[in-house]
């Protein structure tokens, strides 16, 4: 059994009974109805390309990432947006999913009522399809598309955390990878999907 590789350690998260202090089975769990509000954050990027190969012999993908380089300047104040239906998972997220068979592009805010939530001058990655929709729902009046992106440089990409700093600084200061998953749909939302391993199965699998 364990010579054929079937055996292997792993973690998972485990639903807990705070009432009968017991671990529970998924089946076990039933849930009220409750209306949430959708969110829309943007998680401030850096994205970036390698400079060399792909796979460097003898290095390992950790150091690789210090041989990357920044790919321009529109990039590297560009946000990548995420929308969730379940606003109290924030904190727990630690990665973006996205989908490489997803077209994706850099748009620019030209004009916004003033107050807006998007405001001239900031650029937000999103998939293709969704933007004229997101567009309407920021009441965004206008904003170009300045340039695709691919999907090597999306999963090359890191973001802030949008907690980051708060409520101290240095809080939430860790890097938030682009990971790319099957599951990331352009139906609906941004075309990325906020992930938060502890609470959900695809964002569990896709971190681990």
């Amino acid at each position: 059994f364990a010579e054929t590789g079937q055996l292997y350690r792993g973690s998972k998260p485990v639903m807990w009974s705070v009432v009968e202090k017991t671990a529970l089975a998924e089946a076990e769990i039933e849930y009220h109805d409750y209306q949430s509000d959708m969110v829309w954050v943007k998680f401030p990027c850096e994205m970036v390309v390698r400079k060399g190969p792909t796979v460097v012999p003898g290095q390992s993908e950790w150091n690789q990432l210090a041989s990357l380089a920044p790919v321009d300047e529109k990039l590297l104040s560009a946000s990548v947006v995420i929308w969730t239906t379940t606003p109290w998972t924030i904190p727990g997220n630690r990665a973006v999913s996205f989908n490489s068979k997803i077209s994706y592009g850099l748009y620019e805010v030209t004009a916004a009522p003033p107050g807006n939530w998007a405001k001239p001058g900031e650029r937000l990655v999103l998939a293709d399809e969704l933007a004229e929709a997101i567009r309407k729902a920021a009441k965004i009046d206008s904003w170009e598309r300045r340039r695709s992106l691919t999907p090597e440089e999306l999963a090359a990409g890191e973001c802030k955390h949008p907690l980051h700093g708060y409520p101290y600084p240095g809080e939430y200061g860790f890097r938030v990878p682009l990971l790319d998953g099957d599951h990331v749909t352009d139906d609906t939302g941004t075309g990325f999907v906020h992930t938060a391993p502890g609470h959900g199965t695809d964002d569990y699998q896709i971190w681990m």
